[in-house]
């Protein structure tokens, strides 16, 4: 698909011609080898390419099915949909998405990500702010040290997917209450083998590389990441001594009322 293409996508009630607009934008970004807070040695460069698709003349209460992929190389994913407002009482809504960060280090958790979350919260004080990953607690220490900076705000709001270790899921259920977090399965990281564990000031992914290399007197068996995740949940849940009707709040009960209104 070319700038200014007429694309002709399949809808329930027809076909239906749409404008579609495609970007592919080559970006630099740069880590520090060697991180000390106030300074950084030794970066490292690497290309991202940003994708983006814009979709104009749609019509109001029509669903569209469409898949993304490469014409080229024949990649394609398997068919979605998505339908429009009807706009008929219907109400609008604004949402952003702010992807994962990157960060390693205090330092950049501290100078990048905090600092964006923050000005982001004073901008859109009306939206609702999902922070996932425990707000990117993959390292304990970064929601047992910081979460108070956010747990304030009316809009946060936490869910609990990927984070494989029960400390920061325990600070976030007890500092911002069972209110404000929900479950997520981090689809399709749940369907790894391995899980990630704290480490220093920062985290690392145990993968099935190192699971093969592990080796010792005491025989274990790997599990997927998401049955780690959800063995961490059972671990907070238990030691908040939480009740039946908080953890059905927790895995679905919530989320139907921050995204559906129920």
């Amino acid at each position: 698909v070319k700038e200014g293409d007429r694309v002709v996508f399949s809808t329930v009630t027809g076909e239906n011609e749409i404008d579609v607009s495609i970007t592919d934008e080559l970006t630099e970004r740069s880590f520090p080898g060697i991180d000390i807070g106030i300074l950084g040695f030794l970066k490292y460069y690497f290309n991202l390419y940003r994708h983006t698709a814009r979709l104009t003349s749609l019509k109001p209460g029509t669903t569209y099915t469409y898949a993304v992929g490469n014409a080229e190389k024949s990649w394609w994913s398997r068919e979605r949909t998505f339908t429009t407002s009807s706009g008929r009482g219907e109400k609008n809504f604004t949402f952003f998405h702010m992807s994962d960060p990157q960060s390693q280090s205090a330092a950049q958790y501290t100078r990048g990500w905090a600092n964006t979350v923050k000005t982001a919260f004073g901008m859109y004080p009306d939206a609702k702010f999902i922070l996932a990953h425990c707000a990117r607690s993959f390292a304990a220490w970064t929601a047992i040290e910081n979460i108070d900076k956010v747990t304030d705000f009316d809009n946060v709001f936490f869910d609990f997917s990927g984070v494989c270790e029960s400390p920061q899921m325990f600070t976030i259920l007890k500092k911002a209450g069972i209110e404000k977090c929900m479950w997520g399965s981090d689809w399709t990281v749940s369907r790894l083998a391995g899980k990630c564990v704290s480490i220093a000031d920062t985290f690392y992914w145990i993968g099935e590389k190192d699971l093969a290399r592990m080796t010792g007197n005491t025989a274990f068996h790997s599990w997927l990441v998401g049955t780690e995740n959800l063995m961490a949940v059972r671990q907070a849940a238990q030691m908040l001594e939480l009740s039946r009707t908080d953890v059905e709040k927790f895995f679905y009960k919530n989320a139907e009322r921050i995204f559906l209104g129920k």
